[in-house]
């Protein structure tokens, strides 16, 4: 097997030397081969929506498919259960910044391995339902990371990296038996609780309802794993994370107010705007030279380049008037 460890080493060691936090060098394989795309999927019986060429009408929610709708007002449901809103650790020295450090490096990793989307953002939901409810050394966080998504793998994908790849990404910071130790104190932390709707979830069905594909599904999946880097998005439920990131990547690609988003009549006017704006400033003024993993994922050619285009002014107008043309079309029902 090829190795390009030493890349990857030496990416994430500069990224640990910016912020003087002191992971362990990681290492990943290289994986050769087709990775994630929209409409792709590497487990039985799933398929990322994102752009598999949807036919549904604009008026979906109400009226075409009321068992989706059905499902979907459950997953609203659960995805408002699990919701904590807030961003308090068990331990008071594990930062923000240093959780935004293990999420870049999860993203690298889950790229390197092929993993699905849903794999990465069900990995980072268990690592911060276990930092507010497990008290966890600085020196241990990486273990907590790469054993969730281990977790998460385990979980969605058809063939999960085994816990042998996992000590190697980590150049043996942790053994095996270290790994399947965490591995049962995360999941009793977790009370084996892992049916949790994410932001990946929600977006898969926005992108499907708004019909959205290629450059556009791609631009809001970028968006999305913003959301999972910085910490202030924690306040925001999971629907409004991927709404929001539906939503800016219809606005930067120049969609008009006049094309509906049904599902923005559903949610609440001010958590949407707040989300939308922090949303947009962290895409337009994203430092790449600290989280690279984004950058680079979205820099190549299969994910549409993405990461070039440039983000347009006052979002929020154009999601009041989107807001406005969504409810009279409903009122016109």
């Amino acid at each position: 097997m090829t190795n390009n460890s030493g890349e990857l080493s030496k990416s994430l060691s500069d990224k640990v030397a910016a912020v003087g936090f002191d992971f362990e060098t990681k290492t990943a394989p290289e994986r050769c081969g087709a990775k994630y795309l929209p409409g792709k999927s590497n487990r039985k019986g799933r398929v990322d929506v994102a752009a598999s060429g949807s036919t549904a009408s604009e008026d979906m929610l109400s009226t075409s498919t009321p068992d989706t709708f059905e499902m979907y007002r459950i997953l609203r449901r659960d995805a408002e259960r699990c919701f904590q809103g807030n961003l308090c650790f068990q331990s008071e020295h594990i930062t923000l910044n240093m959780r935004s450090i293990l999420i870049d490096w999860l993203i690298e990793v889950a790229e390197e391995y092929e993993l699905m989307p849903e794999t990465l953002f069900l990995s980072v939901e268990c690592i911060d339902r276990c930092l507010r409810l497990m008290p966890i050394e600085r020196r241990r966080l990486q273990l907590v990371g790469i054993t969730c998504l281990f977790i998460a793998a385990k979980y969605e994908e058809i063939y999960a990296p085994q816990v042998d790849d996992l000590c190697y990404i980590t150049d043996s910071s942790y053994d095996r038996n270290q790994i399947l130790d965490m591995e049962r104190q995360v999941l009793g932390c977790l009370n084996f609780s892992l049916t949790v709707p994410t932001t990946n979830t929600f977006l898969s069905v926005y992108l499907e309802w708004s019909q959205a594909e290629g450059t556009q599904a791609f631009l809001a999946g970028l968006l999305s794993e913003l959301t999972l880097l910085n910490g202030q998005f924690l306040m925001f439920p999971s629907f409004i994370n991927a709404a929001a990131a539906v939503f800016l990547a219809r606005f930067y690609l120049h969609h008009s107010a006049s094309s509906v988003l049904e599902f923005l009549r559903d949610l609440d006017d001010k958590q949407l705007a707040l989300c939308v704006d922090a949303l947009h400033r962290d895409f337009t003024n994203y430092d790449s030279s600290n989280f690279s993993a984004i950058h680079e994922k979205y820099s190549d050619m299969k994910y549409g380049r993405v990461r070039n285009v440039s983000s347009k002014k006052d979002p929020i107008d154009h999601l009041n008037a989107a807001r406005y043309l969504s409810c009279k079309a409903q009122n016109s029902n």
